[in-house]
This record gives C-alpha cells, structure tokens and sequence, in this order.
C-alpha cells in the first residue's frame, strides 16, 4: 500500500468514526419534553422533616390486621380497607 492510498483511508476511517460520534450524541438526546405534572414529581423531596406530623404518626397507634378464621378453606378477595 503506498502512502497515498494510506492516507486516503486514514481520511475516511477518521471521517466515518467522526459521522458515527455525532450520530450518537444526537440520538441520545431527548426527543420528548416532559409534562408538567411529572416535573414536580420529579422535584426532590425537603430532607427537614415536620417533627410535629411525626409524633402525630407515632400517636396513632398500632395498626391489627385483620384476622381470618382457621374454618375457612377459601381465600378472600376482598380490600382489607373498609369505607
């Protein structure tokens, strides 16, 4: 291989890595805008907590699941929450 022909595929090894470099960059960019609501879910959270609200959730007392009888051969279905 001569230099000449050296060079040429040294132009266009460079230019082809260049081209896919670019490529790259512009299809790891973002393509969607995000909607405003997600935004503030996205923002962080304060790290002081409330000291107040956390003695009201330790006031409220344990919480008892709610108990099955051992006659029962079906499983329930249903929310344990009741309104």
């Amino acid at each position: 291989m001569t230099q000449r022909q050296f060079v040429a595929v040294l132009i266009i090894t460079f230019l082809v890595v260049v081209i896919w470099i670019v490529s790259d960059i512009i299809h790891a960019r973002p393509s969607e805008t995000l909607n405003p609501k997600v935004k503030t879910l996205l923002d962080p959270i304060n790290p002081n907590f409330d000291k107040a609200i956390l003695d009201q959730v330790k006031n409220v007392g344990k919480i008892e699941p709610l108990k099955e009888s051992s006659k029962s051969s079906t499983v329930s279905t249903g929310s344990a929450i009741t309104r």
